[in-house]
């Protein structure tokens, strides 16, 4: 059993073992460090494991970690020092928490080429200064086109 920096045991964390199917509660700010999560429950890699992700959509990083001490969340999506200061009781209710692996570490972000950038601007008529929403919609409309017309996605490298 773990103790704080205060000297008070804390319980282990729970286990998800056996061979039926277990539901797994994920917390999660919605941020591009997320969509692991997001896409593990979509595409289904989590029932390859035997899993079903109940991913909660959450509003604070203060509530993730409440949560996943009030054991409302198995598993949470959280900034990285959160995991360590909740096993010492810092800032919160002392909680057993380990990190097991780390989605990013900042600066996260979806990178195109020159090349598909330009192919999104002659197609959509995008401007160099346009938002984010709007470089979004240009590359799902150069997605969509390339689909129709067969040609093969752009790779991730």
């Amino acid at each position: 059993m773990a103790t704080t920096q205060n000297g008070h045991a804390v319980k282990s964390p729970a286990r998800i073992g056996g061979r039926d199917r277990k539901v797994v509660r994920a917390g999660f700010i919605p941020l591009m460090d997320a969509s692991i999560l997001i896409v593990a429950a979509e595409l289904g890699f989590a029932e390859k494991e035997g899993l079903r992700l109940d991913l909660a959509r959450d509003v604070s990083w203060a509530n993730v970690r409440d949560r996943l001490a009030f054991r409302q969340f198995d598993v949470a999506h959280m900034l990285s020092p959160m995991p360590v200061a909740s096993m010492l009781g810092l800032g919160s209710n002392p909680s057993p928490t380990i990190a097991p692996f780390s989605f990013g570490r900042g600066g996260n972000a979806i990178t195109l080429s020159a090349r598909i950038f330009e192919r999104m601007k002659a197609a959509t008529g995008l401007t160099d200064d346009a938002g984010a929403l709007a470089n979004a919609q240009a590359l799902a409309s150069l997605l969509a086109d390339m689909r129709s017309r067969g040609s093969p996605p752009p790779r991730s490298a």
